[in-house]
């Protein structure tokens, strides 16, 4: 299963095996074609083998950011289910036991939530402070809106400062907040889409003139100035490719 673990006080985003191995499978389909159409030569992807390095690590970046992504809007149902039990009396430790009940009929228990919220309940039951089991969830999870809410949580405790009113006005906050990022993500989907279009087009028009009319590119094969040419060409692309990937990432 997905999800953080603290090591070493270090965070790390754990891939799954099926994760790890289909990130191995696009890095070997990636430098193949590489291999084939800047360079007609197989040998030229075993040179390319320690870029494995570079790939596996912007890979799990994005899966990490994706997760918290994911894992951001599923805290967004946590905390209107809070809310709604502080208002009616709950504890907050009761409220995190209700929050799991009421998401169950939402998500099903390997959701990353799901897990979160079971893994607080047992530390619950084992009289761990709210306090210190949402700092730890925090400190893991690496998202600000969470971050946020624990330390204003924490701070409203300490101060006795109205804790209904205070988490309410957080949730408000928080939700219309990640409300627009949804609504932004709706509106930069299909600008993605179009993104990765046009970073396949070129692969794809050297892969037709190649099939068709190979005659072409014969010239920048097997020498030393095609060989430079191509891999300047394949520098361009790639710089243009993680450009794409920056721009497209927008933050709110």
């Amino acid at each position: 299963m997905k999800g953080f673990k603290l090591e070493h006080g270090v965070h790390l985003y754990t891939l799954t095996m099926k994760e790890l191995f289909w990130i191995i499978i696009q890095f070997f389909v990636i430098i193949l074609a590489i291999s084939y159409l800047f360079y007609n030569s197989f040998f030229i992807s075993i040179m390319m083998l320690p870029t494995f390095y570079f790939y596996n690590k912007l890979m799990k970046k994005r899966h990490k950011k994706r997760t918290q992504r994911l894992l951001s809007l599923q805290f967004k149902e946590v905390l209107i289910s809070i809310s709604s039990s502080l208002q009616v009396g709950y504890s907050m430790e009761n409220a995190i036991k209700k929050a799991y009940k009421d998401l169950e009929q939402v998500y099903d228990e390997k959701q990353l939530i799901m897990v979160e919220l079971e893994g607080m309940i047992q530390k619950i039951e084992l009289n761990i402070r709210v306090e210190e089991i949402l700092q730890d969830f925090s400190r893991r999870s690496e998202i600000e809106d969470i971050e946020s809410f624990t330390e204003i949580f924490i701070t409203a405790k300490r101060t006795g400062g109205d804790l209904i009113s205070v988490i309410s006005n957080v949730v408000r906050n928080i939700s219309a907040k990640l409300t627009t990022k949804e609504e932004i993500q709706v509106v930069i989907s299909s600008k993605q889409m179009e993104q990765k279009i046009m970073c396949t087009m070129p692969l794809g028009m050297i892969l037709y003139v190649r099939i068709t009319s190979p005659q072409f590119l014969e010239i920048l094969y097997g020498n030393l100035f095609g060989g430079l040419l191509m891999t300047l060409c394949l520098v361009i692309y790639a710089v243009a490719f993680y450009l794409g990937l920056k721009i497209m990432d927008i933050e709110v």
